[in-house]
């Protein structure tokens, strides 16, 4: 059993060395981590340590739809129980697109490939394996009548399309009728060489896929029907030469693949249950918010009216302490007149009294009595 644990036995990686890794590795012009997140870019880093052990014709790799996403991950995860890979791939997080999840798992792939990085598989062709994949896509759903460079792009994201041209397409085309579309494995002869018996039936499928360099957006009445009546004679010219088993083969493929589409119809299904649910959920809470944003609205005006008559007593008051200042300023007027007149005559008062104890014999000047009595302030 392979334990590999990747990244959790290598030094991360930061974003620009991986992106610069991925481009080098398989032959792609990919700018940001998020453009591994259909999948494609991890089930091809994976074949080019193991070429041969992964489904490339079954990759989907302009995926977008989450049900071709699945089927893209599907593949993956086929492709580590086959190896014996111990990774757990949460799939949920890694079709949402987010950075930090395709970053951890792009970095644990990065040390897994490293890891078994060989001599022979340093030398991988990664745009020749996936026009390879997608011939063979075509091939299997028989939509190979017009196959061009235009069919093959269209079927490739646009950071896959650098290299690819008429000529690599022939040479691809060459492998598929070879049998040799496995990379440097050598057990993978059971491809379409166990299926094709003749030369004729290689003809066949060299006429049954007209090359052209430009992609045209339609064809004249002549020209589609002749290609119609060609294919239809070179379809049953094949079909002549294919033996049972070939058959037998491709009978079971369309049923693996009816299971697998059946399978995926179901978890949809559930997918969309469960996507109703959480909308109806959203709703609920989105009523109950409502209803309390409602209430919070009732509150905020019914706060206001009492601001607006805190505000009026607040006025009332500073009218109350404006002439409270105004009655205490004469009251303390008022007190520092009467401190003074207190003192006025109390100084009166003790001179009389220091003037009587100076006559000893009870006699006083009458005069300098009244002299102090009726002094002013000037002359005290």
């Amino acid at each position: 059993m392979n334990t590999h644990r990747g990244v959790e036995t290598t030094q991360l990686s930061g974003r620009s060395e991986l992106i610069s890794w991925v481009n080098t590795t398989i032959g792609v012009n990919i700018e940001r981590i998020e453009q591994c997140s259909n999948g494609a870019i991890y089930i091809q880093l994976i074949d080019s340590v193991h070429p041969g052990k992964v489904q490339l014709a079954k990759v989907k790799f302009n995926a977008e739809l989450e049900y071709e996403l699945m089927g893209n991950y599907k593949v993956l995860q086929s492709a580590f129980i086959k190896l014996g890979i111990e990774k757990v791939i949460d799939v949920q997080k890694l079709i949402k697109g987010r950075y930090q999840d395709n970053l951890e798992f792009l970095q644990w792939i990065r040390g897994y490939v490293n890891s078994k990085r060989t001599a022979e598989t340093h030398t991988y062709d990664g745009n020749r394996r996936r026009v390879t994949a997608v011939i063979r896509n075509c091939i299997t759903k028989k939509a190979n009548a017009h196959l061009n460079l235009g069919t093959v792009t269209s079927a490739l994201p646009v950071w896959a399309h650098n290299g690819v041209n008429v000529e690599l397409i022939k040479d691809c085309i060459n492998i598929v009728k070879t049998g040799n579309g496995n990379g440097n494995s050598s057990g993978s002869s059971n491809t379409l060489a166990s299926s094709l018996g003749s030369s004729s039936t290689d003809k066949g499928i060299m006429d049954s896929i007209p090359l052209t360099t430009e992609i045209k957006p339609e064809y004249d009445d002549r020209k589609r029907k002749l290609d119609i009546k060609r294919n239809i004679n070179n379809t049953c010219s094949r079909s002549s030469t294919i033996d049972t088993q070939f058959k037998d083969s491709t009978e079971n493929t369309y049923k693996d693949e009816l299971d697998t589409a059946n399978k995926d119809i179901e978890k949809l299904k559930i997918i969309l249950e469960a996507s109703e649910r959480e909308v109806n959920s959203l709703k609920m809470q989105i009523d109950a918010q409502n209803t309390e944003m409602n209430d919070i609205k009732e509150q905020v005006n019914n706060y206001k009216v009492q601001i607006d008559k805190l505000e009026n007593d607040l006025k009332t008051q500073k009218a109350q302490i404006e002439q409270l200042k105004i009655q205490l300023g004469q009251a303390q007027a008022e007190k520092q007149v009467a401190k003074m007149s207190k003192d006025f005559y109390y100084n009166k008062l003790r001179k009389i009294e220091i003037m009587c104890q100076k006559n000893e014999n009870g006699h006083c000047d009458v005069n300098k009595l009244f002299d102090i009595m009726y002094a002013t302030d000037s002359v005290l």
